[in-house]
C-alpha cells in the first residue's frame, strides 16, 4: 500500500507474533536483508526518469550474470547488440512478437545458452571496471582541460630538450618521445 510499504513487513503482528523494533517480524527481515526498497511516483515526470533508469541498470545486470533478455526495441536498449538481447519492435505486432520471442526462449535452451553468453561477453567487454575507470579518467581529463594541458606538457618538454642543446632526431630526441609515448603524451 503507498505510504506502508510491503503488508507482509507486520503482517504475523496481526496474530500476536513478536515485531522488531521497526515493526517488522524477523522472517520479513531476514528474507529481504540486503534489499533496498523505493516508492515511485510514475505518474510524475521525476518519477518515470529514475523507474527508467533502474530498469536500465537492472538490464545491465542481467547482462552481466549472462541472463538472456527480452527488450523493447527502442532508447538504450535499441543500442544493444542483436545476439545480446530478444528486442521487440514498438508497435501494433509488439504483443504477437512478444510472445513470440518468450516461446523461443522457453523451448529452445541453445538460444538462451548463446544469448546469455553473448551479453555476459558485452557486460564483461564494456562494463568492465578498469575499462570504466579508464573512462572516467578520460573524460575528467578531458574537463581538466585534456588536450591543451598534453600541448602544454609537450611545448615546455620541446623548449627544456632546446635549452639544454638536445637536437630533433637526436638519440635523446628519441628517448624522451618513447617516454612521452608511455606517458601517454605525444
Amino acid at each position: 500500500a503507498v505510504g506502508h510499504g510491503d503488508p507482509f513487513r507486520s503482517y504475523l503482528g496481526m496474530y500476536g507474533v513478536t515485531l522488531d523494533d521497526d515493526g517488522r517480524h524477523w522472517i520479513f527481515s531476514s528474507v529481504n536483508r540486503g534489499k533496498r526498497c523505493i516508492a515511485l511516483d510514475v505518474a510524475s515526470d521525476s518519477g518515470r526518469e529514475v523507474f527508467h533508469r533502474l530498469i536500465e541498470q537492472a538490464d545491465i545486470r542481467a547482462l552481466s550474470l549472462g541472463k538472456p533478455s527480452v527488450v523493447s526495441d527502442v532508447g538504450w536498449f535499441a543500442e544493444l547488440p542483436g545476439e545480446t538481447a530478444l528486442k521487440i519492435p514498438v508497435g501494433d505486432e509488439e504483443e504477437e512478437t512478444l510472445t513470440a520471442a518468450l516461446e523461443l526462449l522457453v523451448t529452445r535452451g541453445d538460444v538462451r545458452a548463446a544469448l546469455g553468453e553473448a551479453a555476459a561477453e558485452l557486460a564483461r567487454r564494456e562494463h568492465d571496471v578498469e575499462r570504466v575507470a579508464d573512462l572516467y579518467v578520460a573524460a575528467l581529463e578531458q574537463a581538466a582541460g585534456g588536450g591543451a594541458v598534453d600541448d602544454a606538457v609537450l611545448r615546455r618538454v620541446s623548449e627544456a630538450a632546446s635549452d639544454v642543446g638536445i637536437e630533433p632526431g637526436s638519440a635523446e630526441a628519441a628517448e624522451i618521445a618513447r617516454r612521452l609515448a608511455e606517458a601517454e603524451l605525444g
